[in-house]
């Protein structure tokens, strides 16, 4: 905040999100609820966060703009948000995984309450695939063609269904939304080293090969990659 005071009449401005979120919690310290650990937020966290800087746009506009917003509509908001993002229950496992293997490492390693937050992570994956049935995935699926439908381009959303898809055993469909991401990230390894990955576990060999070297072509210290192409040319060494 010192530094949009000192911009303030440039017209300069923003949100001291730190102080505001300090705000809503009971004992001013912001903890679980809208953080894994100290710097990633959660999902209600990140939504916290978009509600304030959304407030603060919001005094800048006409309104003519603003006149249909307000409270009331924060929860069907949060809705609406979780399916254009493509909030699906499958995803929300994953990410709860990713932030355990976060804390895995040091320095969280050796905080005392390590072991504890352990715990608490995997008990909110528990909670999370618990829900997961084959009716959620097929609910889940349709989320994310819906918010597909309505961004195309979202590579983000198409990632995280490449993921899905890849998970729940339907392998060429992942690869056909891995090679749409290709074509949308021409330069970036990963998609190009997932369609590789992807393609070699279904038997389509040459085809592995050619997208495991573009990513290393890419990115040649990608280790993923080099180890998946050596292992290929280990198993087929005529190719």
């Amino acid at each position: 905040m010192d530094a949009i005071e000192r911009r303030g009449d440039d017209g300069v401005t923003g949100v001291d999100a730190a102080q505001a979120l300090a705000g809503e919690a009971t004992n001013g310290i912001p903890g679980k609820a809208l953080f894994y650990e100290h710097v990633h937020f959660t999902l209600e966290g990140n939504y916290s966060l978009a509600r304030l800087l959304a407030a603060k746009v919001a005094t800048a506009l006409p309104e003519s703009i603003t006149e249909n917003g307000g409270e009331g509509l924060a929860a069907a908001e949060a809705q609406a948000c979780d399916r254009r993002l493509a909030v699906t229950v499958w995803d929300q496992e994953r990410v709860w995984d990713v932030a355990l293997g976060r804390i895995a490492v040091a320095p969280f390693t050796s905080q005392s309450s390590h072991l504890r937050n352990v715990r608490y992570f995997k008990e909110r994956m528990r909670e999370v695939a618990l829900r997961t049935t084959p009716a959620t995935s097929a609910s889940d699926r349709q989320m994310y063609l819906t918010a597909l439908e309505r961004k195309p381009d979202d590579t983000e959303v198409r990632w995280n269904y490449a993921q899905f898809l890849e998970r729940t055993g339907l392998l060429s469909e992942a690869i056909a939304q891995g090679e749409i991401i290709c074509d949308l990230l021409p330069h970036a390894p990963w998609p190009h080293y997932f369609v590789g990955s992807v393609m070699a576990k279904t038997g389509r060999i040459t085809e592995a090969i050619k997208y495991l070297k573009r990513s290393l072509k890419i990115d040649r210290n990608s280790s993923q990659a080099r180890k998946e192409l050596e292992q290929i040319q280990a198993r087929y060494p005529g190719l």
